[in-house]
């Protein structure tokens, strides 16, 4: 009986860490991006697949080059090219939001 409620418990803060995890990885992918939004928004220089350098504030274009592997984070950065394709602007609004969107469903648990 204490092996199974020992086992629910840590299935339980498992889950709670997965949670954790994929709102610190949304957090991150929008902290990249939230720093070009706007007139006054900063420049990031990133190096492509083809080791050139690219300078872009575009939030797209950033996203675009990011390798990522975390399905949170993938699901952002799905989320901004849903965005471009639809609408053609908004791309870090959108993954400034969805990134918020996250935090908030995170900390209400």
């Amino acid at each position: 009986m204490a092996d199974s409620l020992f086992s629910h418990k840590q299935e339980k803060d498992d889950r709670f860490q997965t949670l954790l995890n994929n709102a610190h990885a949304a957090t991150v992918i929008s902290q990249i991006v939230e720093g070009t939004i706007g007139p006054k928004g900063l420049d990031i220089m990133m190096v492509d697949p083809f080791a050139d350098l690219v300078i872009t504030n575009d939030g797209v274009t950033i996203l675009k080059l990011m390798d990522v592997s975390h399905p949170a984070a993938r699901m952002i950065i799905n989320a901004a090219r849903a965005q471009q394709d639809e609408v053609g602007d908004g791309t870090t609004t959108a993954t400034i939001m969805a990134a918020a969107l996250v935090a908030e469903g995170a900390a209400r648990c």
